[in-house]
């Protein structure tokens, strides 16, 4: 087993680990939202607007609420729940630079924050296995003593955005591929759809329907 802290040694080594805070984004059913944060996560252009940014830099009121309160960290270290594997599994969102806002404020945008180029490269790829319970968010230190198991790694394409509906054609071996990518199979878990497989050896046309639980993903997973 590789634990999460150890494969992130060459960032911490230098660092004040009192000062790096981790947030573990729960699902839909924790926020309230209508996507799951890794969906977010996937769609994040990596702009101050993006979803996944306001989650991040959210500054809770610490007389009422202190949770999402960063005032005392240098950086924050962030996952999301994938739901696809289960509620133990957290897909790594990128190591971030925390500082607070100036004039200050509570809510959406209550810290700057910039998103390091280390580990980058994992970004949208790294799973990790960890029971959280209902915590969402840990002082780095608090980790040192449980085990971050990394679970798995996806190939590159895992990172890059989810091309659109309208152009999904894809050969067998590169489907065979995309399926297993987290982007990919949350695009085509939630779209109902029409869809054609062609014989390329004869022309023949298979015209199919994706209108279950699952969306088209639980048809062409199975292909």
């Amino acid at each position: 087993m590789i634990k999460f802290t150890d494969f992130i040694n060459n960032f911490t080594k230098d660092k004040d680990l009192n000062r790096i805070k981790v947030k573990f984004h729960k699902n839909a059913d924790f926020c309230s939202g209508e996507k799951d944060t890794t969906q977010h996560l996937f769609e994040d252009d990596e702009s101050k607007e993006s979803t996944w940014t306001t989650l991040n830099s959210w500054r809770g009121n610490s007389k009422k609420d202190k949770s999402s309160l960063l005032d005392y960290c240098d950086y924050l270290i962030t996952f999301s729940q994938y739901n696809l594997y289960g509620s133990d599994f957290y897909v790594f969102g990128g190591i971030y630079e925390i500082k607070k806002a100036f004039p200050e404020k509570y809510g959406e945008n209550g810290y700057d924050i910039k998103l390091l180029k280390d580990y980058k490269e994992y970004r949208k790829r790294l799973i990790v296995k960890f029971k959280t319970g209902r915590v969402f968010e840990r002082w780095y230190l608090s980790l040192q003593n449980d085990d971050i198991e990394i679970f798995e790694l996806f190939p590159d394409i895992a990172s890059e955005k989810f091309n659109g509906y309208q152009n999904v054609s894809l050969m067998y071996k590169d489907l065979k591929i995309a399926l297993n990518v987290p982007a990919w199979i949350v695009a085509l878990k939630n779209v109902k759809a029409i869809y054609v497989i062609t014989d390329i050896s004869n022309g023949n046309l298979y015209i199919g329907s994706a209108c279950g639980n699952g969306g088209l993903f639980s048809r062409l997973y199975i292909i």
